[in-house]
Formats: structure tokens, C-alpha cells, sequence
């Protein structure tokens, strides 16, 4: 690889031959090579609109596979077990008698 390309720590920023970075680059399922979700959809996507994090198995069509770092997946996780431990807001209001 004779360029230079930045370490992508955004959804915007392009990932060396549009493939992914972070993860493998060809589907669990098939083996086939994974392909940016955008231009799967449409070839046309102009460079500022497309999402460089999001990678589909153009055979299997079985989903996104996300270019995130092992430390951002980590960050989500966390975020989802705080979703799951919390309660509606109004209940929150209820329980304190603060509605």
C-alpha cells in the first residue's frame, strides 16, 4: 500500500480500499468480500453521505457488520447494559414523588 490513510476514528473517514479496518473483511456466512453499505445500495452516493463504518455481505444480505473499534464496542456495550438496568421515566417520577 503505497498511501498513507489516517487510523479512521469516524464513520467519515474512508478506510483503505474501502475495506474494513477493524474488522475482517469478507462475511462470517459466505466468505465473500464485505462491500460499503451505501454503495451497495446506490453506486451514486456521494462521497460527503456515505457512512465508511458500514459493511454488507452483498450474497448473504444478512445484515450490517459495523467498522468499530474493539474500544467502541466495549463504550456500547456499557451504554446497553444502562439502557437495561434503567426505568421508564415516569415510573422514576412515581417512585419519588416527583410527579
Amino acid at each position: 500500500m503505497s498511501e498513507k490513510y489516517k487510523v479512521p476514528d469516524s464513520p467519515a473517514i474512508p478506510r483503505p480500499g474501502n475495506k474494513p479496518y477493524y474488522i475482517t473483511h469478507i462475511c462470517e456466512t459466505c466468505k465473500t468480500p464485505l462491500v460499503l453499505n451505501d454503495l451497495l445500495e446506490n453506486p451514486d452516493t456521494p462521497e460527503e453521505e456515505i457512512w465508511y463504518d458500514e459493511f454488507i455481505c452483498p450474497k448473504c444480505l444478512d445484515g450490517i457488520y459495523m467498522d468499530w473499534p474493539e474500544s467502541e464496542w466495549k463504550s456500547y456495550e456499557l451504554s446497553q447494559k444502562d439502557l437495561e438496568d434503567s426505568i421508564p421515566f415516569e415510573q422514576f417520577l412515581k417512585e419519588n414523588r416527583l410527579e
